[in-house]
C-alpha cells in the first residue's frame, strides 16, 4: 500500500497542469476580447455610391417626383455604356423635366439626347404636342438647319414621323408629315388606311411656301439630296 507521502506527490503534477490550462484560457479570452474591441471599434466601410439606374428614375417618374426623375435619367445617360442608350434616357430625362416644367434642364438633355443619335423618331400620340415641337426644335437646331421665316408657323413641327437632312431650307406654310389619304374598301364602305411611313428629306433640299408633304402609307416619302 503505497504512503501518504507517496500519494500527494503522485498527485503533484496534475495540480500544476491544471494551472497552467487555466492560464492559456485566460490569455486566448483576452486575445477574443481585444479582437472583438477592434472589430467593433472599426466599422466597415460604406460601398461608394454609384450613379443612380433607369429604375430609380422610372420610381421617381412613377411616384409622380418629376424634376428627380430627370435629374436621375439625366445621372444614368451619362453613365451610359453607348450612345443608343444615353439618346434614350437622355430624351426620357426631357420628357420628365419638361413635365416638371424646368423647360431650361428639358432643352439640356433633349440636345444631348439629339447630339448622342439625331434619327430619333418621336411619336405625336405618346406626347404633348408642345414637348413634340420642342423636341423638334432642338433637332432642327443640332443638325444646324436653315429655316426661312418663323418656325412657329410651319406646321410640320408637331409631327414627330420626318427626317430632315442638313442645309434644308422650309418656307413659310410648308406642312411635313401630315397624314396621307390613305383609304381602304371592305365591308360596303371606305376604312381609313393607317399611314405607316415617314418623310425623309435628304441634304441641300429646299421647300416651297404652302408645300404639303404627306407620309406614305406603307413606305416612306422620301426626297433625295
Amino acid at each position: 500500500m503505497d504512503s501518504p507521502r507517496s500519494d500527494h506527490a503522485h498527485r503533484r503534477p496534475v495540480v500544476r497542469f491544471a494551472g497552467f490550462s487555466r492560464f492559456v484560457l485566460a490569455v486566448l479570452a483576452a486575445a477574443l476580447l481585444a479582437g472583438a474591441h477592434l472589430s467593433a471599434a472599426a466599422p466597415p466601410k460604406p460601398s461608394p455610391a454609384g450613379p443612380p439606374s433607369e429604375a430609380d428614375a422610372k420610381k421617381a417618374f412613377d411616384l409622380g417626383r418629376f424634376q428627380e426623375a430627370g435629374e436621375k435619367y439625366a445621372k444614368a445617360a451619362e453613365a451610359a455604356p453607348s450612345p443608343e442608350s444615353r439618346s434614350e434616357l437622355a430624351f426620357k430625362s426631357g420628357w420628365a423635366y419638361f413635365i416638371a416644367g424646368n423647360s431650361r434642364s428639358a432643352r439640356e438633355s433633349l440636345k444631348v439626347a439629339f447630339v448622342a443619335r439625331p434619327n430619333i423618331e418621336v411619336v405625336a400620340d405618346f406626347y404633348s404636342p408642345d414637348f413634340v415641337r420642342l423636341a423638334h426644335e432642338i433637332d432642327v437646331d443640332v443638325r444646324q438647319v436653315d429655316l426661312v421665316d418663323d418656325r412657329d408657323d410651319l406646321e410640320f413641327l408637331r409631327k414627330g414621323q420626318v427626317r430632315i437632312g442638313h442645309r434644308v431650307e422650309i418656307h413659310s406654310g410648308a406642312v411635313i408629315g401630315a397624314d396621307g389619304f390613305g383609304y381602304a374598301h371592305g365591308e360596303g364602305r371606305y376604312w381609313k388606311f393607317p399611314q405607316a411611313g415617314i418623310v425623309e428629306i435628304g441634304d441641300d433640299v429646299e421647300i416651297g411656301a404652302n408645300t404639303t408633304i404627306d407620309r406614305g402609307s406603307l413606305d416612306d416619302t422620301r426626297i433625295e439630296e
